[in-house]
C-alpha cells in the first residue's frame, strides 16, 4: 500500500505587472524561500535575456511566453478563431 506523504505546500503568488525590477525581486524571493519549483510568465521587456532562472536551482515551467535561450518546459495556449460566416 502506498502511504500518503505528509507534506505541507504553500503557494507564493508574485505579480510583477510587466516590471523587470519587480520580476527580479520576486525571483530573489523564490530563491530565498527555497521553493520546490516555479511556474513563471517572464516579462516581455527581458524575455530574451531571462537567464536568472538557471541560478535558482529548482524545476521551472514557463507559461504564456517561450524563452529561447532557456532549457525549461513551456506551456502555451494557441487560440484559433473560427471564421465568421
Amino acid at each position: 500500500m502506498i502511504q500518503p506523504m505528509n507534506r505541507v505546500h504553500i503557494v507564493i503568488l508574485c505579480n510583477t505587472d510587466e516590471n523587470a525590477v519587480k520580476e527580479e525581486s520576486c525571483l530573489n524571493l523564490l530563491r530565498d524561500e527555497n521553493v520546490a519549483g516555479a511556474i513563471l510568465s517572464p516579462t516581455r521587456h527581458r524575455i530574451e535575456n531571462f537567464t536568472e532562472i538557471s541560478s535558482l536551482n529548482m524545476p521551472v515551467v514557463t507559461i504564456d511566453r517561450h524563452v529561447n535561450n532557456l532549457d525549461v518546459d513551456n506551456a502555451s495556449l494557441i487560440m484559433f478563431r473560427r471564421p465568421t460566416r
